[in-house]
C-alpha cells in the first residue's frame, strides 16, 4: 500500500520519487499523454512524440475545423482554400472519385433539427475549381475522409452542390478542396430548408435557440407546421333561424403527429381575429370543432371543443384562415363566394368532399357541397361536426380549377376565362362569359376598338378632319398633322453646351442650323425611368451639314454617339433606366458650319417595359406578376438582391426567360433561376459566369404558378445593375 520508491519502474498509483521517469524510453502502456522522445508508443490517446508520428487508435488524418456555418445569421461565407483557414492533409475521400490534391477548408455545422440541408459552393476566380465534400464528425469530433456522407462528385462544375439529410445534434464538416491542386476564391452557402423555428417560448431544439422565456433542452426535435397540416373541412356559417352562438367550423389534422394550436390565430381577411389561448391539441388524423360557444343549450347542440370570440362568419361570402405564429404562415384558408362556386346553404353546413382533404382542394368551391347528413343537435341543422363528412354527389366539373364549373364557365380549360374574370375589350375573347367580346365605343363617336385610334376622344376617329397643328392623328390614318410644317420647335442660339441647352418636348421635331463653323447645338429633354429614346438628326435636302449626333447624361457626359459616314442619318437608340434630364447635341462631322447647314432633330420615346419590378420582391410571397410575352424591367441592387417574378403556365407551355443587361450598359453579371410552384424547389438555372446574359427555356408539365428570379451571379466585380427580363 505504500510507495516503494523504486529507482526505475514501479506500478503504484500514487506519486513516487523515482529517480527515473516511468515514461520509459522504449514502449510503455500509459493510457494518458507521455513525453516519449525516441520511439512511438501505443497510447490510447494523443501523445507528444516528436520523432515518429504514432498510429494511436487507428486515427486518420484530421482536417483543421475552420469557420462555422449556421441556419441563421451566418449562412453565406466567402473563402479561399489557400487562405489562413486551410490545411493540406487530405487528398482523397471515400465518397469522391477525383483527386482533390489542393488545400482544403473545413467549415463546421451542428444540425439544430432533423431536416434536409443544401450546401452550395460557387467558384469565383477563373482557374479555380473547388469541389465540395460533406463529412460526419467521428468519435471525439474527428474530421476523417472515411466518414464521407456525400460529395458534389463532379470536377469542373460551378456551382458545386450537395443536399443531404442532416441529423439533429450531429456535427458535420463541409470541406472545400481543390481539384488537382486547384486554389482560389469561392462562396459557400447553407440552405437549411425549414430550419430552426426559434419560437419565443419553447421550440424543442437540442442546439442553441432564441428562446426568451424558457430554455427547453428537449432531446427530440419537432418538425415545424406546414400549410395543409391542418385544414378546414366543414362550416356552419348560416344556421337555421337566428345565428346567435350557433356558428361553428370543423378542422382536420392531416398529419401523423399531434399538433397544439396554442397561440394560433383564427381570422378572416378583414378585421375579425381571435388568438387561441391555452393548450388545444388536435391529435393525428382527428377532427376538432371550434365555435362561438361550447354550451350545447346555446350553440344548437353542436359538440364544440373550443369557443372563440371576435369571429362572425358572413352568410353569403367571407373567409376563414388559420395562422401558426411559430412559422408566421397561413396554414389553411377558404373563401366562400355567395354561391358562385362554393355552396350557399341555410340550415346546413358547407361540407368538403372526403376525396378533397388537402389544402389545395379545399380552396376550390366545387369540391364543397351542401351537407346531406342527418340533423345534429337541437337546432335541426344538417352536418357532421367532429366526424367524417358525407360524400358530395357527382356534379359539375371545374376542369381549370378557377372556381367555376363547366355549367357556367364558357372555357373550362382556361382559368383566365370565367364569369368572374375582367373583360378585355376588343381582343376577340369573351373573358367574362357574357357571350361576346366587349366592343367598346367609349367616346360614342360610332367607332369601336381598332377602328378608333383614341376611344376617349370623340373628335378623333376615321371620319374626323385632320388638324394640322395639334400634334394628334385626328383622322386615325397613322400620320400626325399631315400638311403642316415639319418643325414643332426651332433652336434658339446660344445653345452650344448642356449648361445653356434649349429645352424641348419629347416626340417632337426641332429645326436648327449649325452656323458658324464649329457651332454645337444642344437640346435638353426630360424622361421618366425606363424610357426607350430614339434620336435622329437629318440634314436638309440641300444642306451642307454632315451631322454628328451625341447623347449626354445630366452631368454633360457622353452616353452614345453616331454619325452619317455609313450613308444614313445618325441615329441613337437607347433605354434610359433612370428618370431625369438628358441632352441631344448636333455638330458638323468636319467642324464646318454656315447658314445652309440646316437639319431636323427628332426625339421619339416609347416604353420598353410591360412590368417594372416593385420592391420588396425578394421572395415568392412578394413576387411581381408577369405574363407570357411581357418584358419586365428591374435593378439588382447588390450581391444579395433576388428579384422574384410569378408567371402562370399551362401544362405543355414552353417558355424562354431571357435576361438583357449587357445591351443596357449594365454592370450586372446575372443569373436566372426557375422555381416550382412552391417557390423554393429549383427546376433550372443559367449563370454564364459574369461574361454574358443568362437565358433558359423550360417546358412545363403541370399547370400552375411558377417563379423566376434574377440576381447577381456573385462575381465580385459585377454584382449590380439594371436588366430586362424577356418572357417569350
Amino acid at each position: 500500500g505504500a510507495d516503494d520508491d523504486d529507482a526505475a519502474d514501479d506500478d503504484d498509483g500514487a506519486d513516487d520519487d523515482d529517480a527515473v521517469d516511468d515514461d520509459d524510453a522504449v514502449n510503455d502502456d500509459d493510457v494518458t499523454d507521455d513525453d516519449d522522445v525516441v520511439v512511438d508508443d501505443d497510447d490510447v490517446m494523443d501523445d507528444d512524440d516528436v520523432v515518429v508520428d504514432d498510429d494511436d487508435a487507428g486515427l486518420d488524418p484530421e482536417c483543421n475545423p475552420g469557420p462555422a456555418l449556421s441556419c441563421a445569421g451566418n449562412s453565406v461565407l466567402a473563402g479561399n482554400n489557400g487562405g489562413p483557414d486551410s490545411t493540406s492533409v487530405i487528398d482523397s475521400y471515400a465518397c469522391h472519385g477525383f483527386p482533390l490534391t489542393g488545400p482544403e477548408v473545413a467549415y463546421t455545422y451542428v444540425a439544430p433539427s432533423t431536416t434536409d440541408v443544401t450546401v452550395t459552393v460557387d467558384g469565383i476566380a477563373f482557374g479555380s475549381d473547388p469541389d465540395l465534400v460533406v463529412l460526419e464528425a467521428g468519435a471525439g469530433g474527428i474530421c476523417s475522409p472515411d466518414n464521407c456522407v456525400d460529395s458534389s462528385g463532379n470536377a469542373g462544375d460551378n456551382p458545386e452542390e450537395v443536399t443531404f439529410a442532416a441529423t439533429h445534434g450531429t456535427t458535420y464538416y463541409f470541406l472545400v478542396d481543390g481539384y488537382d491542386g486547384s486554389v482560389g476564391d469561392f462562396t459557400i452557402t447553407l440552405d437549411c430548408g425549414a430550419g430552426d423555428d426559434d419560437d419565443a417560448a419553447d421550440d424543442d431544439d437540442v442546439a442553441d435557440d432564441d428562446d426568451v422565456v424558457v430554455d427547453d433542452d428537449d432531446a427530440t426535435p419537432v418538425d415545424p407546421n406546414l400549410p395543409g397540416d391542418v385544414i378546414i373541412t366543414e362550416v356552419l356559417q348560416n344556421p337555421s333561424g337566428d345565428d346567435g352562438d350557433k356558428e361553428w367550423f370543423e378542422i382536420l389534422n392531416t398529419t401523423a403527429r399531434d399538433i397544439d394550436l396554442d397561440g394560433w390565430t383564427i381570422q378572416d381577411q378583414g378585421s375579425d381575429s381571435h388568438v387561441i389561448t391555452g393548450p388545444l391539441v388536435i391529435t393525428a388524423g382527428s377532427y376538432l370543432v371550434l365555435g362561438k360557444s361550447t354550451d350545447a343549450s346555446a350553440n344548437g347542440g353542436a359538440p364544440v371543443d373550443y369557443a372563440y370570440s371576435g369571429i362572425t362568419m358572413g352568410n353569403g361570402d367571407d373567409e376563414l384562415e388559420l395562422v401558426d405564429p411559430n412559422v408566421v404562415d397561413v396554414i389553411d384558408t377558404i373563401s366562400w363566394d355567395d354561391g358562385i362556386s362554393f355552396p350557399d346553404p341555410n340550415g346546413a353546413t358547407m361540407n368538403l368532399d372526403p376525396g378533397s382533404l388537402n389544402a389545395t382542394a379545399n380552396g376550390i368551391g366545387t369540391n364543397w357541397c351542401e351537407s346531406t347528413a342527418p340533423t345534429f343537435g337541437t337546432n335541426g341543422d344538417l352536418g357532421t361536426p367532429g366526424a367524417p363528412n358525407v360524400t358530395c354527389a357527382a356534379g359539375p366539373v371545374d376542369g381549370d380549377s378557377d372556381g367555376y364549373d363547366d355549367t357556367v364557365d364558357c372555357d373550362d380549360g382556361d382559368p383566365a376565362i370565367n364569369p368572374g374574370a375582367t373583360e378585355i375589350p376588343c381582343d376577340g375573347i369573351d373573358q367574362d362569359c357574357t357571350g361576346a367580346d366587349e366592343l367598346t365605343d367609349a367616346d360614342s363617336d360610332g367607332f369601336a376598338c381598332a377602328d378608333d385610334c383614341d376611344d376617349s376622344n370623340p373628335a378623333v376617329n376615321p371620319d374626323a378632319t385632320e388638324n394640322t397643328s395639334n400634334g394628334i392623328d385626328d383622322d386615325c390614318d397613322g400620320a400626325i398633322d399631315e400638311g403642316a410644317t415639319a418643325c414643332d420647335q426651332t433652336e434658339s442660339e446660344s445653345n452650344n453646351g448642356w449648361m445653356n441647352a434649349n429645352t424641348i418636348a419629347t416626340d417632337t421635331t426641332v429645326c436648327g442650323v449649325v452656323d458658324p463653323a464649329g457651332d454645337l447645338d444642344t437640346f435638353a429633354f426630360t424622361v421618366f425611368d425606363w424610357t426607350e429614346v430614339t434620336i435622329t438628326a437629318t440634314a436638309g435636302a440641300s444642306s451642307g451639314l454632315s451631322p454628328y449626333l451625341y447623347l449626354l447624361d445630366n452631368a454633360g457626359d457622353s452616353i452614345a454617339e453616331d454619325d452619317d459616314t455609313d450613308g444614313l442619318p445618325p441615329e441613337i437608340e437607347v433605354i434610359l433606366v433612370s428618370a431625369g434630364t438628358y441632352y441631344a447635341q448636333v455638330e458638323d462631322y468636319y467642324y464646318g458650319g454656315a447658314a445652309d447647314f440646316d437639319y431636323e432633330l427628332t426625339v421619339a420615346t416609347s416604353t420598353p417595359c410591360d412590368v417594372v419590378e416593385w420592391e420588396p420582391n425578394g421572395s415568392a410571397t412578394y413576387a411581381d406578376p408577369v405574363l407570357l410575352g411581357d418584358t419586365a424591367c428591374g435593378t439588382v441592387s447588390d450581391a444579395f438582391d433576388w428579384d422574384y417574378f410569378e408567371i402562370y403556365a399551362l401544362a405543355g407551355d414552353t417558355i424562354t426567360f431571357d435576361v438583357n443587361a449587357w445591351d443596357l450598359g449594365s454592370n450586372l453579371g446575372g443569373q436566372i433561376v426557375l422555381y416550382d410552384t412552391d417557390g423554393s424547389t429549383e427546376l433550372d438555372r443559367d449563370e454564364p459566369g459574369g461574361w454574358g446574359d443568362p437565358s433558359l427555356t423550360w417546358t412545363f408539365t403541370t399547370t400552375g404558378s411558377y417563379y423566376v428570379t434574377v440576381s447577381s451571379d456573385l462575381f465580385l466585380f459585377n454584382t449590380n445593375g439594371p436588366y430586362q427580363l424577356l418572357i417569350q
